[in-house]
């Protein structure tokens, strides 16, 4: 099948033209790659440090990158390319990029639980996640199968607007676009930006109090000695002085460096919801847009459509695979390796001697 006449002319509709969706899909695969290497980045990482493996946040992470991995796939998938294919791209689209979508919630759910409402993290809230975040999108996915209306939907396979069987565009299909797909994400969006919001509110309170606790032990540790302590001549006694006084002089250095890493995570915490909005919101104007039966597909509009949603999983590497909990594991390893590295070498001189 050629691109000729594959975008479908609606009422007074002009379709995209062959070398525009020739475009589309170059980007759109162009990123997808960029999602996969990112994802499995991720995925690697999760695989080869123990230390990651051991991290509840980090499994989160890794189930996220799966969703993204083969999210990334469906997007590399010729268009147009027959109807099987086409079938598999919808389904594929369907599940993994609102499994993504599910996933970055439910960390969500879990900073908010555990920094602002004080949970101690369960193992059994993953087993919820993973019901919630493959099960509710695999369940998603049927009504459009079910009503025959997975097809060509302006430059990929998706959820057609158009009736199959009388070619006349389909209020069902518009409706399932959003009960399926962009619903839920606003909804999510929605809920990650206020849950966010709390967990910035509670560790920037936090931080303000261990900077407050810093300063009251400068304070201390700057009082002059009392005449009782300096009159004394027990060696013994000036020596356990002076060890409290330099372990009383670092605990604000202390206190200030677990600060400045708490407000570094403070700061991560305000890019994951513009992350996810920015990833969307070109499809999100594009389907509002699209929902007029005589609006004409718009090229720009929906190359900034594919551009961005198929570098979700480019987009969720930079939020969660580059933190500063990850860098630190990975530098660990390495030393690790390193270290293990000299060992072999020393023990083979030793033998060989």
């Amino acid at each position: 099948m050629d691109y000729d006449g594959f975008i479908m002319n609606r009422t007074n509709n002009t379709p995209l033209t062959p070398f525009e969706l020739e475009v589309i899909d170059t980007v759109g695969s162009i990123g997808a790659s960029l999602s996969i290497a990112g994802s499995g980045f991720i995925l690697a990482s999760f695989a080869l440090i123990s230390e990651l493996r051991k991290k509840a946040a980090f499994r989160m992470v890794a189930f996220l990158s799966i969703a993204d991995v083969l999210a990334a796939i469906s997007n590399l998938l010729p268009f147009p390319s027959g109807d099987v294919v086409c079938l598999v791209q919808a389904w594929m689209m369907s599940i993994f990029e609102l499994a993504s979508i599910f996933w970055s919630f439910c960390i969500a759910l879990t900073v908010f639980l555990v920094i602002v409402k004080h949970k101690q993290q369960r193992r059994k809230w993953e087993i919820g996640y993973h019901i919630f975040s493959w099960g509710l999108p695999v369940a998603l996915a049927i009504p459009p199968q079910a009503l025959s209306l997975y097809g060509n939907s302006g430059g990929w396979c998706w959820i057609a607007s158009v009736d199959p069987n009388t070619g006349e565009p389909s209020e069902i299909g518009q409706a399932l676009r959003f009960i399926q797909f962009y619903g839920p994400l606003w909804i999510v969006l929605v809920l990650n930006t206020v849950m966010y919001m709390f967990v910035i509110r509670k560790a920037a309170k936090l931080w303000k109090e261990a900077k407050a606790r810093a300063r009251a032990i400068e304070k201390q540790t700057d009082r002059p000695p009392s005449r009782a302590s300096s009159d004394s001549s027990d060696s013994s006694m000036a020596r356990s002085t002076a060890s409290v006084e330099l372990k009383a002089t670092s605990m604000p250095q202390t206190v200030k460096s677990r600060g400045r890493r708490e407000w570094r995570t403070i700061r991560r915490l305000f890019f994951y919801p513009p992350i996810l909005f920015l990833t969307w919101i070109f499809g999100s104007i594009n389907r509002v847009y699209l929902i007029s039966p005589s609006a004409p597909p718009l090229f720009y509009l929906t190359l900034l459509h594919r551009t961005f949603s198929s570098l979700q999983g480019f987009f969720n590497f930079l939020a969660y695979g580059t933190s500063a909990t990850v860098r630190t594991a990975i530098a660990k390893a390495i030393r690790g390796r390193k270290n293990a590295q000299k060992d072999n070498r020393r023990k083979e001189k030793y033998v060989q001697q």
